[in-house]
């Protein structure tokens, strides 16, 4: 009888999917300040995996670590209510260190695509004409487009307002 031990070439982990919420299809009513990111990652050798989340805004030399230490769940809660509002990015770092000695561990990286943070609210500039019977209401916001715009009187019932155009983009 012949017996062949033999140990296959460590491979690192494929990265297949990152996914941060599109914070612009919301409906503006409520700023979301914890993002839910997700990814699906897998590794050719089966190992086990642990992974690292890093943030970078738009303009910043280095990426933050959002996790103090590798976690093992595929998906990580993010409150960035404690970051300025801009464009970020978000880095994975996903490794087999868990199945593997250090010197043979191996590590990949994946960049999401910017996303926006947005803390502020919109601008609300309200211009009445002489006697009080009119007003002309611009409204702004610095980094996210406006969508809609309503209006009550007195407590009433709310009621939509549209742009002179009729288009949410200026």
């Amino acid at each position: 009888s012949v017996a062949i031990a033999y140990r296959s070439t460590n491979l690192p982990p494929e990265i297949e999917k990152l996914e941060i919420p599109d914070v612009s299809t919301a409906d503006g009513a409520a700023r979301k300040t914890r993002l839910n990111i997700r990814w699906d990652v897998s590794d050719p050798n089966d190992d086990e995996l642990n992974f690292l989340v890093q943030v970078r805004k738009d303009g910043w030399p280095s990426w933050i670590a959002l996790t103090d230490a590798p976690i093992t769940q595929k998906t990580y809660e993010w409150d960035a209510s404690a970051f300025p509002s801009g464009r970020y990015q978000v880095r994975l770092i996903a490794g087999d260190r868990p199945s593997n000695s250090p010197e043979e561990a191996l590590t990949r990286e994946r960049d999401s695509t910017a996303f926006l943070v947005d803390h502020g609210a919109p601008r609300v500039t309200i211009t009445s004409e002489p006697g009080g019977r009119k007003a002309t209401i611009a409204l702004g916001d610095e980094l996210t487009r406006l969508v809609k715009a309503e209006y009550a009187v007195d407590g009433g019932a709310w009621a939509a307002i549209f742009p002179d155009d009729g288009l949410f983009d200026g």
